[in-house]
């Protein structure tokens, strides 16, 4: 990975251009999500828009962790974002799903993602962590297990390799 993708002023001024471009206002938990930007290390950010029909909505933001000398300190820095949120909305986020997934012995050679998805409606925002999981067999069939074990999941397993996202709505529901 080049270094230049690493460099987290540039990540903070792609976000700050995808804000100011869409006019996003700093809306909760956009500030808290920013205040990650800056400390995170060994990321690239990447900003986007969901287009449904008439409807845009461009607070959406990823972090790609890169660099897996950081991901222990990553995956506790996403979980601390995560509990801010909770307490600065006073809300309860269930993590059942993740928990029955994750663990302390997690294998950090795989790679991670975290962001935030805002919608005007509350109950439609949702932060979010992922794992591409390859050559994991028992996460891999930990995550399949959890979604419900259908076929049409399995057919999205190329070369052993499988993106697991889980997804924390702020109205207190998750999913994988």
């Amino acid at each position: 990975m080049t270094q230049h993708l690493l460099d987290i002023d540039k990540n903070i001024r792609y976000f700050e251009a995808h804000q100011q471009a869409f006019k996003i206002p700093d809306i909760y938990p956009l500030e808290l999500f920013k205040h990650l930007v800056e400390k995170a290390g060994g990321y690239t950010i990447e900003c986007s828009c969901k287009i449904a029909g008439d409807r845009l909505d461009p607070a959406r933001f990823n972090l790609w962790f890169r660099d897996r000398q950081y991901f222990p300190k990553e995956i506790n820095g996403v979980l601390e974002f995560f509990r801010a949120v909770e307490a600065m909305d006073r809300a309860k986020l269930d993590y059942s799903l993740f928990q029955k997934f994750y663990s302390d012995r997690f294998d950090w050679s795989k790679k991670i993602a975290a962001g935030v998805d805002l919608r005007p409606e509350k109950a439609n925002s949702r932060l979010k962590i992922w794992f591409i999981i390859e050559d994991y067999p028992e996460k891999l069939e930990a995550a399949i297990s959890l979604h419900g074990e259908r076929e049409d999941v399995r057919t999205l397993i190329v070369n052993n390799k499988l993106l697991i996202g889980f997804d924390f709505f702020l109205d207190g529901h998750s999913t994988i």
